[in-house]
Formats: structure tokens, sequence, C-alpha cells
């Protein structure tokens, strides 16, 4: 059996699984691809190592062939920001967030360079709507054709409670892309999860909870919505700009911001 996107799955799953092996019942044979880095339900990190003493060997990937340094890094970044900044009331303790940070991932090799991943803070739908012709022209100018470009918008829509956002009307973002070239891409991050792309746009419309004293606790719902621009981010290959509207946005508060139409 082989699993794709082992974090993804739930922990009962690797529970069963693990009672199943330490009773001696027949378990098919087994080949998962997990990033920890990614693990955002709760207690997969933990019960997925309870396994090791099952795994007949354990492979460490550490040469990065889908995106440049500066995005995987960039992509890192945004992980250990939100590892550091909130903690899951119901699906993360100190022991689940210890597990989900793979050391390894620091000493990853990077077959491509790029450019560094711009970031942008906006304060008001209409800068974004301003900013994001500029942006998309420059990228596909400099890299590839619009075809395999995208824009990822991250709102968490219909998630009422879920996480704040300022409120974008998606109509007239996506007419603003279409105006660029009607090729584009505008999707969300469950849409582009699976797919890649040479370059594009992030467009993070959440708010980020505040933090007291350095730490939040949140929700798993929460949480799960905050790590979609890390997924969208994660999608593209050789160019990447991110757009937010917090400065407590993930990628804002781990890099300095080339530009911020708030300050403008």
């Amino acid at each position: 059996m082989l699993i794709d996107e082992g974090q993804d799955l739930k922990d009962a799953y690797y529970a069963l699984l693990l009672t199943r092996l330490k009773s001696g019942e027949y378990v098919p044979p087994h080949t998962i691809a997990f990033d920890a880095n990614q693990t955002i339900l709760g207690g997969v990190a933990r019960e997925f190592r309870n396994l090791d003493n099952f795994f007949d060997d354990v492979v460490s990937l550490t040469y990065n062939y889908r995106s440049t340094a500066q995005i995987a890094k960039a992509c890192m970044s945004m992980v250990t920001a939100l590892h550091d900044a909130y903690i899951g009331l119901d699906n993360h303790d100190e022991t689940d967030m210890d597990l989900s940070r793979d050391p390894l991932t620091a000493r990853c090799t990077f077959a491509m360079t790029g450019p560094t991943v711009g970031v942008h803070l906006v304060d008001e739908c209409s800068k974004i709507y301003q900013l994001l012709p500029g942006l998309l022209r420059d990228v596909s100018g400099a890299y590839m054709e619009p075809p395999s470009m995208a824009v990822i918008l991250v709102s968490a829509k219909g998630m009422v409670g879920a996480v704040n956002r300022m409120r974008i009307d998606e109509a007239e973002l996506s007419a603003v892309v279409k105006a660029v070239d009607g090729r584009i891409r505008v999707l969300s991050p469950g849409e582009a999860k699976g797919s890649e792309f040479l370059a594009g746009v992030v467009v993070d419309m959440l708010t980020y909870p505040p933090t007291t004293d350095g730490l939040s606790i949140v929700s798993r719902k929460q949480y799960r919505f905050m790590c979609g621009a890390y997924v969208a981010l994660s999608r593209f290959r050789d160019r990447a700009e991110y757009v937010c509207v917090t400065e407590r946005a993930p990628l804002y508060r781990a890099t300095s911001p080339t530009k911020s139409l708030s300050e403008a």
C-alpha cells in the first residue's frame, strides 16, 4: 500500500495500524510519504512516530527539486512562524509541536535558486487591486507565459468563525487578474493543492489571531486555515510574491517586507 501525503490522515488511522501490528494481525506492506512540517491535524505526528519500531527503513528526503531555495525557505519560515505563535487547543500540545518539526529540512539541498519571495503589506482591498496587475506583469514578463501562473487566494471563505479575514470581492479580484491575462487562474489553497505553477502570487486575506506573550491558543479549524498560506506558497517553482493584510501574517513576521502599501 502506497500512501502519499500521509500527514493528512487522521491520527486514528495510525493508532489502528499500531494496534494491529502489536497484536500480530496481518497488515499489508506500507510505503508512506510523510512531511512532518505539514502536520496540521491533531496527534498525527505523535501516532506516526509510535510506528518507528515497525518500519523496515526510514528515508529522509533532503534534496528539493520542486521549488527554488528562496521559495522553499520562505515556506519553512511560514511554518516556523505559525508553530512559534499558535498552539492548538484541541489538536496540539508541546510534544506534537516538537514532532511537527523535521530538523533535516534545515539541511536540505536545493536544485534551483531564484529571486527572493516579495512580501507586500496592504491595508485595504483597493490597494490589492492596484498592486496585483504590476506584480503579475512583472512575473510573467520575466519568467513564463501566463498558463503556468496562478493567483492563490487565502480567504477561508464560507468558514464563519474559523479565522478572521479581510473581506474581498472575489469577482472583482478575478476581473483584475483576467484584465492582465485571462489564462491566469485564480484558486483557493484547496483547489491548488496537488498542482504546481512556475510562478504567481499568494493573496493572504487572513488577519491571524493576536498573540499574548508570544503565543495564542487556536482551534483545529483555525490552525488548518492559517496553514493555507503555506500550502499556497509551496505551489510555486521559480517565482512567488506574497500579499498580506496584517503584520501578523506568518511570512511578514518571518522576513523583512520588500514593500508596504499601507505606508505608501
